[in-house]
């Protein structure tokens, strides 16, 4: 019953504060998002099989646990999975560090590098133990998010030049600009953790990804300001080209989670 009346609450701030990009696409996006398509074959990532090309979200459970901790073990997602809508790309995952995946397509087509907003219940700000790779590249993504945990994916990147394959083959990409087969992948992460960080949203001066953790609307975000909170989500979602969206299983009820996330993409 709790549940329902914070969905209601949740659902006519965001038909409040969500607008939908009307605008010309950048064209560089529009042909990234038909690149990112061309690296699914039959709906499946050619680089990581967990991902999937979708029309909607289905949250049919795992059937392994992907989480334990000292309260129990938990299910997540089947698969991961994206989507488009309203002329961005929609990632949807279980474990945060699977965002390692979405980070690597998008720096596919946003060469240079990009920034990230990171709304979350936490910083994810964990020190990596060791043994980082020289330089990182999607192909080898699964091997990435399996050496990682949920907490230290951010510093796991930190510092590792991303490689382009594209570089070497094609010096000449789609954007007509010559460009670089190592480059920095994050430029900036902001993080949205504190109820402080949500008084006043700034958008990042370059091309960004939303790193949505939708447990923020669980017990350890709950003293944040619901208003604030989905005001900042809306506001970062509009300018992000794509968005990713952790379930986080073990930090929110996950049937909570679910409902949330489809308010925000129905």
């Amino acid at each position: 019953m709790e549940f329902r009346k914070i969905l209601w609450k949740i659902e006519e701030l965001w038909n409040k504060y969500y607008f939908i990009y009307h605008g010309e696409l950048e064209e560089q996006f529009r042909v990234g998002i038909h690149i990112i398509k061309k690296l699914y074959k039959n709906g499946v990532s050619v680089h990581n099989s967990d991902f999937h090309l979708v029309d909607e979200f289905n949250f049919e459970l795992s059937e392994k646990f992907i989480h334990s901790d000292e309260y129990g073990e938990y299910y997540g997602l089947k698969n991961s999975q994206v989507l488009e809508k309203d002329g961005k790309l929609v990632y949807l995952f279980d474990n945060h560090n699977k965002i390692i995946h979405p980070f690597l397509e998008y720096a596919e087509i946003r060469e240079g590098g990009f920034e990230v907003v990171h709304i979350d219940a936490h910083d994810d700000a964990a020190v990596f133990p060791s043994g980082k790779p020289h330089h990182i590249e999607l192909k080898k993504v699964q091997e990435y998010i399996t050496q990682t945990r949920i907490s230290d994916f951010f510093d796991f990147l930190a510092g590792i030049p991303f490689f382009h394959p594209c570089a070497r083959e094609n010096p000449v990409y789609y954007s007509g600009k010559s460009i670089e087969q190592f480059y920095k992948l994050i430029h900036n992460t902001y993080c949205y953790t504190k109820s402080t960080d949500f008084q006043n949203f700034k958008k990042p001066k370059k091309s960004y990804i939303l790193s949505l953790d939708i447990d923020i609307f669980g017990p350890e975000g709950s003293f944040i300001d619901l208003e604030s909170k989905i005001k900042t989500i809306a506001e970062a979602w509009y300018g992000a080209e794509v968005i990713c969206i952790a379930t986080s299983p073990g930090f929110i009820d996950q049937a909570y989670a679910q409902k949330i996330i489809e308010i925000f993409v129905k």
